[in-house]
């Protein structure tokens, strides 16, 4: 078995472990495969096993400007489908950037990675929540320049409430939905003056 391993303070090591085994039981969602974990509390630092997954690269690494815009706007859909269906499951990422997407060569879906500030709930999510995962995303994807204008923000947007709507089987969202939507991230903006992944989003608004 070939793994991988990763360091980090004992309690992000269990913290990560335990989230990684409950994040690998969504329906519809690939993560990293945890295969466990060693600490030492006393030195406060531990080691997280998890199987190494073949020839998938991360979102990050893939060169936006140089690619089909069929295919650009594929790992926005992708991107986004997956999302949805976390926040259906009550399970925020906190961390969505695009280095934390592991995109595998070939077909199939992606890979959500670093389960270390997850968050589960039995309740339904606070949309504070909802939308710091969508901004984080947004933000990481403009640097990128995998999304490159309002438009394309705006789509992302109606992908994600058109599969959350699906997979609740509620009404699909109509477009002043989608636009109040919209508009109702762009007041999260000053929420978060000193995140500059998030604050990239003034560069399409």
């Amino acid at each position: 078995i070939k793994f991988v391993y990763k360091s980090g303070t004992s309690k992000r090591v269990v913290r990560e472990f335990h989230n990684y085994c409950l994040f690998s039981r969504v329906k519809g969602i690939r993560t990293l495969h945890p295969l466990g974990f060693a600490v030492d509390f006393d030195a406060k630092i531990g080691f997280l096993f998890t199987l190494f997954e073949r020839n998938v690269v991360p979102l990050s690494s893939i060169n936006y400007t140089t690619i089909l815009s069929e295919q650009r706007h594929m790992f926005i859909r992708k991107c986004m489908e997956e999302i949805a269906i976390m926040h259906a499951h009550n399970i925020t990422h906190n961390d969505l950037k695009l280095k934390n997407f592991l995109h595998p060569k070939g077909t199939g879906p992606l890979f959500i990675v670093d389960a270390a500030k997850m968050n589960f709930s039995n309740r339904d999510l606070h949309i504070q929540a909802i939308r710091y995962d969508i901004l984080t995303f947004v933000g990481s994807a403009i640097f990128h320049n995998m999304i490159k204008d309002y438009h394309d923000f705006s789509e992302a947007v109606r992908i994600y409430l058109k599969t959350l709507a699906k997979i609740r089987r509620t009404e699909m969202p109509r477009p002043h939905e989608t636009k109040l939507f919209v508009e109702k991230m762009k007041e999260y903006l000053p929420l978060h003056p000193t995140d500059k992944n998030i604050q990239n989003l003034q560069k399409i608004l």
